[in-house]
């Protein structure tokens, strides 16, 4: 029977042959991704394992480049699918085809007729399932899947396939592939083609690569173009972007070249040097071809900069828009897991992500003085991948070669190319941008480049064929490629001399002013104008819009938005003036809104995102300038011009296009909540702006042509009165008008009334004309506020909105007392000296206000509402008190939650609940406080609550000065004072010790009075201890930065608002000397002794005859413990004595010395 069981079995071999079983510690291995690229017809077979064949009927695929790049007669032909196929052990091909290739949504959703299906359209990569059962039968074991591209269009070599895998029950069904494992290949591995690692073949692959004349058009025409003319000149591009020797050897053919030529070139291109950093490798730091390049993603600007091109992967294409407003707004977790990444995740299912769409988390993100992190917020589509960025036609073959290249464009980018080359040159280069970007006009970053071309208005030095212009599509690509030109050689250039996160560096005070932070937008290109931008194909300038160079008007649509919105990741402007000089916002909104309307998919997140771009760009710098008299009238000596574009700095867009969808796509109460804080954000940012700027737009040449404000007697009201249905609000009326319309939504969307009343009020100062008192509150009661003012320096705010806000009207009761009124950003007020950077008194600040002497203050004002808030930033704040009554610290702030850390007055009384110091208990009102928290946070005051929170130590003493900081000292005598002072003996600070501690305030001087408050900013600060018969100065042990939480010097220097614990060295009772440390000695010791008060000091070594052989002391030292270091390298082994005289004291010790 043994012998028929072996027959069976090797019947069995011999039908599935000996390879189909795996041993128990085999699997099949897969290598991705699967590179189907040669010349027509060209297949690659790879195996996998089956388990289990029951009820398999289709194959999962994810695949880059399934269909062909456009041509017109793919398109007429209907061949634009027709490019891949594929079998099972060896069946019938199948196409991969919009007919039997069923994409996964969103893909699905990414074509319009006439295109059948996604492969065609915009997506490049694609994933779905196809059917198996017309092919080859599955069966158990090893299993040959083969591909087949079927062949060329002229512009492509074939796909890739990045995933695959056999599934029981469809799309979520089960894979039944447990025996195969997928690995992916890693570039870093990779060297020249076999036999060609030589120099001579590297410099002949350069040779190849940079000549001209020597590659064939699609018909076999000799082209003008070398490969380094449509690509980086020295290759990086596809060594970044990592295209295989594969690859590279047959483009070389597709155009002409011999194989050898293209191994030569091959080996050439791996030859690259990217100069990554230490660390990084090509695979880990470059980009692949399916992997758009910068799509953005979460922790992309983690990553060092020389990968940013890369992109966050494919991965983080989102499926869907609403997914994008938890990396917009995220709640506080999200939050915290964002800063703490230090790469960008596999994938959207590796990182759980959830917004918080309440008003203040909005209001916080949304803040017009921060920008928006654009670089790591992921987006609901796929950026153009790599191939759109090359040109399908040189210009020097469309234009002529002697033309383009004695063109000032082509002679600009030779330029520029070279210059960069030269040392220094990108210094050089830097330094004249901060120049530029810190001129009185704060234009941003110079021109430097100088070869951009709007091919709307094409310059006379490059005259356009008679195709430029007709309707053969010949000109629109053209169009593109002169674009695609343009914009690979300035990615050369910004990435091979690392210019890609220079923006904060060029901007340098500007970007780093208390209120303005551009940190989110370091990666950034330096460049000023449309190089991006223009890439859109709605910029090309074509006299037929029913003719460009993609399949579908849609897919036009399509990469329009995607170019916009590329544009404003790497070329936003940065807030520069000059209107629309890197990005014309105008049409940014309308190509969203068509795109969602062509593909029916919502991108409700993705137009907020861009109108909290848009806001941000134009909110202008606050650093003080040097601008001409003629321009200080409205725009002030710090010359905000971002005002004057009243279209994009209001949020007018939110209710503008594709306004009704989005009141679908967000509930109601979210569509409240992004509105009101739409509105905060503006008025918080307009109402810094002075009022006479509305007067010099009305006067401006430009204002009637673009429409901002009505002439101030011209009378109007909402135009559209109607909440039952979402109306459209256009935002090319004059921009006041709009702003009515704008109120008149939100108010039927329940925003806030006192939001309302606040636009509407400050909106009838600067347009009188417009009913705007439909949206004030009904008049209340005005309250009288009395200040209290002393001598000196005062720290106070406002529980009123006074209606004359102005600091010359506001302050004219004092005026003759009045020095001085600082703001919290340095900002200053001075009737005497005649300056007035403030311009008004905002009731959400506090302020410090220098008078001469006692003086009452009185100002009257409607109360500030309930529910008012303030956002603070980390860090330091100064901060208003607005109730009428005193409330416990800790009940007044409770809304700062755990990101409270300290709080202080102007005395410098504390609440540190840390380090239980508690001697500031109640906030008070009229006072300002300032206060330290972890993170941006926002304040709203309760209603006041009943109970105290009870002192538990020390009592910081003080006097008023608007500088100071606070010592927490450990380690002290139990009774006494304690004293800070200067070098000079100048007593800066005191506090009274109390069970071994004190906390101590010390003041500084106020650089803006001439009398001296206390110690100046680097001053040397002394400790001392002061008993009742005697007087310490007391060595610091340690220094920790409380705030911080970082360890710091132990000299200490004084600097503004910082919290240290000083641990210092206890004062000694007793006159003692220790023995040395180690013992015996054999190359150095420490001799610790202590001195209960100065003295003399004198410590002595003597060897066994008397001798003296070393003076380890000889100096005047104060009371504490001191150490010595004993240095015994130059004594011989044997005994000696060491004598310690200190003033009265003396002491005496043995010591043994081995050699």
């Amino acid at each position: 029977m043994r012998y028929a069981w072996g027959f069976l079995f090797g019947g069995l071999l011999l039908t599935f042959g000996l390879t189909h079983f795996l041993k128990a510690n085999e699997e099949v291995v897969v290598v991705l991704p699967i590179e189907v690229i040669g010349p027509d017809g060209y297949t690659v077979a790879v195996e996998v394992y089956v388990s289990d064949t029951t009820g398999v009927d289709s194959m999962y695929l994810k695949g880059h480049l399934l269909g062909y790049l456009y041509t017109p007669a793919l398109e007429d032909t209907g061949g634009y699918d027709k490019k891949a196929a594929f079998r099972i052990n060896g069946g019938r091909w199948i196409p991969i085809d919009n007919e039997h290739f069923k994409a996964f949504w969103p893909e699905s959703q990414m074509f319009t007729p006439p295109l059948t299906g996604p492969i065609g359209g915009p997506y490049r990569t694609l994933r779905g399932m196809i059917s198996i059962r017309g092919t080859g039968k599955l069966r158990p074991g090893r299993n040959t899947i083969e591909f087949r591209f079927n062949r060329t269009e002229g512009r492509t070599s074939g796909y890739r396939i990045l995933e695959l895998d056999l599934r029981r029950g469809g799309r979520n069904g089960q894979s039944v592939l447990q025996g195969t494992r997928f690995v992916w290949d890693d570039p870093a591995q990779w060297g020249p083609p076999e036999g060609y690692d030589t120099p001579e073949a590297i410099e002949e692959g350069r040779r190849l690569w940079q000549t001209r004349g020597i590659l064939k058009g699609l018909a076999g025409e000799r082209l003008v173009a070398a490969c380094s003319d449509c690509h980086a000149t020295d290759g990086r591009d596809l060594k970044y972007f990592n295209f295989s020797n594969q690859v590279i050897i047959q483009k070389a053919k597709l155009r002409g070249l011999t194989e050898e030529e293209g191994k030569k070139i091959a080996a050439y291109i791996r030859s690259v040097d990217l100069e990554l950093p230490p660390g990084e490798t090509v695979a880990t730091c470059g980009g692949r071809p399916w992997n758009p390049p910068y799509q953005p993603g979460p922790g992309l600007s983690k990553r060092p900069v020389e990968c940013w091109a890369a992109g966050a992967g494919i991965e983080w294409a989102l499926a869907r828009d609403r997914d994008v407003l938890a990396y917009l707004a995220p709640d506080a977790a999200t939050e915290a897991a964002l800063k703490s990444l230090q790469g960008v995740p596999p994938s959207p299912e590796h990182f759980t992500a959830r917004a918080d769409l309440s008003v203040e988390n909005l209001v916080r993100h949304f803040n017009l003085k921060r920008s928006l992190p654009l670089t790591d917020i992921p987006v609901a589509y796929q950026m153009p991948d790599i191939f759109e960025w090359w040109p399908s036609v040189y210009p020097g073959d469309y234009f002529g070669a002697e033309v383009f290249h004695n063109s000032e464009t082509y002679r600009s980018w030779e330029q520029a190319y070279e210059a960069l080359k030269q040392p220094g040159q990108v210094a050089a280069l830097l330094e004249e941008a901060r120049r530029y970007a810190n001129s009185w006009m704060s234009r941003g970053i110079t021109t430097f480049f100088r070869f951009e071309v709007n091919t709307k208005a094409m310059p006379a030095d490059l005259p356009t064929p008679p195709s430029w212009s007709d309707k053969s599509g010949e000109g629109e690509l053209a169009r593109l490629s002169l674009r695609q030109w343009i914009l690979i050689k300035l990615w050369e250039l910004v990435h091979k001399y690392k210019l890609e996160d220079k923006i904060v560096e060029i901007y340098g005070e500007n970007a780093r002013a208390n209120e303005i932070d551009l940190s989110g937008w370091d990666r950034n290109w330096p460049v000023r104008g449309m190089w991006v931008y223009d890439m859109a194909t709605h910029k090309q300038g074509s006299p037929y819009p029913d003719i460009g160079p993609y399949a579908t008007k849609a897919q036009d649509q399509y990469f329009s938005a995607a170019w916009y919105q590329l544009s404003i990741i790497l070329n936003n402007g940065t807030r520069t003036s000059g209107g629309t000089t890197n990005v014309d916002w105008n049409y940014v909104f309308a190509h969203i809104n068509d795109m969602q309307r062509w593909y029916n998919i919502p991108l409700g997140a993705e137009y907020l995102k861009s109108l909290v771009a848009m806001m941000q760009t134009r909110t202008s710098w606050y650093v003080e300038r040097k601008a001409p008299d003629w321009m200080v009238p409205g725009f002030g000596k710090q010359n905000r011009p971002g005002f004057k574009n009243l279209k994009e700095h209001m949020p007018l867009t939110w209710f503008y296009l594709g306004h009704k969808r989005r009141a679908q796509e967000f509930t109601a109460e979210e569509m409240r909540n992004i509105t009101e804080a739409l509105l905060r954000i503006w008025i918080e940012e307009a109402e810094r702006y002075d009022e006479r700027h509305a007067e010099w737009i009305r006067n401006w040449r430009d204002n009637k042509k673009h429409k901002i404000l009505l002439p101030p007697d011209t009378t109007y009201d909402v135009r559209r009165e109607s909440c039952s249905r979402p109306v459209p609000l256009d935002p090319n009326w004059y921009k006041d008008e709009a702003m009515l319309q704008f109120l008149y939504q939100a108010q039927c969307y329940g925003v806030d009334p006192v939001v309302l009343d606040r636009v509407a009020r400050y909106m009838e100062r600067i347009s009188p004309g417009g009913n705007w008192e439909r949206f004030f509150l009904e008049a209340t009661d005005t309250q009288v506020q009395t200040l209290s003012l002393q001598a000196g320096w005062n720290l106070v705010s406002l529980y009123v909105q006074p209606e004359r806000a102005q600091m010359k009207a506001l302050l004219a009761s004092i005026r003759d007392r009045l020095v001085l009124v600082k703001d919290e950003a340095g900002r200053v007020y001075s009737p005497e000296l005649g300056v007035d950077q403030i311009k008004r008194w905002d009731w959400r600040r506090a302020y410090m206000v220098f008078v001469t002497e006692p003086t009452t203050w009185t100002v009257e004002g409607r109360p500030i509402p309930a529910s008012a808030t303030v956002t603070l930033k980390a860090g330091w704040n100064l901060i208003p008190y607005w109730s009428t009554v005193s409330m416990p610290v800790a009940d007044a702030l409770a809304s700062l939650g755990s990101a409270l850390v300290l709080v202080k007055d102007l005395e410098g009384r504390l609440f540190f609940p840390d380090y239980e110091v508690y001697t500031l208990q109640t906030l008070t009102p009229g006072q300002g406080y300032k206060v330290y928290v972890t993170k941006e946070v926002t304040l709203r005051y309760p209603a006041p609550p009943s109970g105290k929170r009870t002192a538990v130590v020390t009592d910081p003493e003080g006097s008023r000065a608007t500088l100071s900081s606070v010592l927490i000292l450990q380690g002290l005598p139990e009774e006494g004072q304690l004293q800070v002072r200067t070098e000079q003996g100048d007593i800066v600070g005191e506090g009274t010790v109390r069970q071994g501690r004190a906390a101590v305030v010390v003041w500084g001087d106020e650089p803006l009075t001439e009398a001296r408050e206390g110690a100046r900013i680097g001053e040397t600060l002394e400790l001392w201890w002061i008993g009742s018969t005697d007087t310490y100065r007391l060595p610091v042990k340690r220094v920790v930065d409380a705030l911080q939480q970082q360890e710091l010097p132990t000299t200490l220097q004084f600097a503004p608002d910082q919290v240290w614990v000083v641990e210092a060295e206890a004062i000694p009772r007793r006159f003692s000397l220790s023995p040395p440390y180690p013992h015996p000695v054999t190359n150095r010791s420490v001799l610790v002794y202590q001195l209960p008060e100065a003295a003399r000091v004198r410590l002595e070594v003597f060897d066994v005859l008397g001798r003296r052989v070393a003076t380890l002391v000889d100096a005047y030292q104060e009371a504490g413990t001191h150490r010595v270091v004993l240095d015994a390298h130059s004594l011989a082994g044997g005994t000696y004595f060491y004598r310690l005289q200190a003033g009265p004291h003396q002491a005496t010790g043995q010591m043994i010395v081995i050699r």
